[in-house]
């Protein structure tokens, strides 16, 4: 073959192959491959984890009857749930970077299974709090570390990927979870012991992976017992937005938690249905749209995203209490709909008002902060609400949260139009 008039690069190319620079290509395909079952495996364990803390939900009305529940007990449940999930995130949030993503995954993982474990017989209310600790500790665990072993083993192209599975897939673990929990409650024998089944399969599944992915991104090091401190800190260029963005935090969940207590009781009471698929569907309707929400909230200014999302969301809570008066199912479904894609818009709005102001040093603190606050805001709420429906009905208790949401809304735009 003539060379004479080919460039330096094409003649290079007809070169004999470099022994060194194959061998180098073929390492770094074997550690991409290594990093990719490490997403899988991350990926299906955060699924796991929040499917097996949703799996619950839809038989809440079944426990409430056959186990002599009140409603108030289920939202001690719910209670215990959340402050699990948040005494967990304070205290153990770090301790990945110093053990290992693995090691903590798959303790996330195997709490999630003794939760489930826990719920298969159930025989009374400390039996349902012990699973519902479990499992909110399990979830705890996995916001954090799972999370972070999403990110750093998620392909680096698209570069989107990694922050979008490790946001959004939990929530999709909780859609999951009680829509498939409802449905197995509706069509199974074993109506109570068929979710905790397969939600243990499931968690079992994604431990079994966890193991085979071969990679840790994060080597073990020491000062694992120092990381035990809880940060928690509003660093001082976000301080002048965290008031109004914990109206948002505060209004948006706890909504999400007045939906995990009381969603089945709910649809037996005012929506004439103790389908258990129902239930699962009213807490759905809420929570699934949520990653969407955050998508939408991208796409739209910051501040007038979290205007359009606060506001919309008072408007959608209020129809869901109307919907309830009205003993209609489409209304609240569709109303809950409304409310989980508006609360994804502002609550993301106001994450990013906040991280905006800050250094990268200081985002697990702040980030510390606003969970603390978020989940503060879901569990205490449940439990003032399910203190009260001992005496009065979800239909009054509903327009509490309607105040809640229009004060949330209120002091968005009070706070913008002073500061505009």
């Amino acid at each position: 073959m003539n060379t004479a008039h080919m460039s330096p690069y094409a003649k290079s190319e007809l070169r004999e192959p470099d022994p060194q620079r194959g061998e180098h290509s073929r390492s770094c395909a074997q550690r991409q491959g290594k990093s990719f079952r490490g997403y899988i495996a991350a990926s299906l364990s955060l699924i796991a984890v929040f499917a097996a803390s949703g799996a619950p939900y839809p038989l809440y009305e079944r426990y409430r009857i056959e186990e002599g529940l009140s409603t108030g007990d289920l939202s001690w449940a719910t209670v215990s749930y959340l402050f699990a999930v948040l005494a967990t995130l304070l205290v153990f949030g770090q301790i990945s970077d110093y053990l290992g993503r693995k090691p903590v995954t798959l303790a996330a993982l195997v709490l999630a299974a003794l939760g489930s474990a826990v719920l298969l017989h159930l025989n009374g209310m400390m039996v349902l709090i012990l699973g519902r600790v479990l499992q909110g500790a399990a979830c705890g665990l996995a916001a954090s570390a799972t999370q972070a072993y999403v990110l750093d083993t998620a392909p680096r192209h698209p570069t989107w990927l990694g922050a979008a599975t490790a946001t959004n897939v939990s929530q999709i673990g909780i859609v999951r979870g009680t829509l498939g929990g409802g449905f197995l409650a509706w069509s199974s024998p074993s109506p109570e012991q068929a979710p905790m089944l397969a939600s243990i399969m499931l968690t079992v599944l994604a431990l079994l992976l966890v193991i085979a992915a071969d990679h840790d991104p994060v080597g073990r090091r020491s000062g694992a017992m120092t990381s035990l401190r809880p940060v928690v800190a509003i660093p001082q260029a976000a301080r002048p937005l965290i008031v109004a963005s914990a109206g948002v935090f505060i209004s948006t969940w706890a909504l999400t938690g007045f939906y995990q207590s009381f969603a089945p009781t709910i649809s037996a009471t005012y929506l004439g249905t103790r389908n258990p698929v129902m239930a699962a569907l009213v807490i759905a309707s809420v929570v699934g749209p949520q990653p969407f929400g955050a998508a939408v909230s991208g796409r739209i200014p910051v501040r007038k995203a979290q205007v359009y999302g606060s506001v919309t969301f008072a408007f959608a809570v209020s129809a869901i209490a109307f919907g309830l008066y009205r003993h209609s199912a489409p209304l609240v479904i569709g109303s809950g709909l409304i409310a989980g894609l508006s609360q994804g818009v502002g609550y993301t709005a106001s994450v990013r008002m906040l991280l905006d102001k800050v250094t990268g040093d200081q985002h697990a603190g702040l980030m510390s902060a606003i969970s603390m606050i978020s989940y503060i805001g879901s569990a205490v709420p449940s439990f003032i609400a399910g203190q009260l429906s001992l005496v009065m009905s979800l239909q009054t208790i509903a327009t509490g949260y309607v105040g809640l949401a229009a004060a949330g809304a209120l002091l968005i735009i009070g706070i913008r139009h002073r500061t505009t």
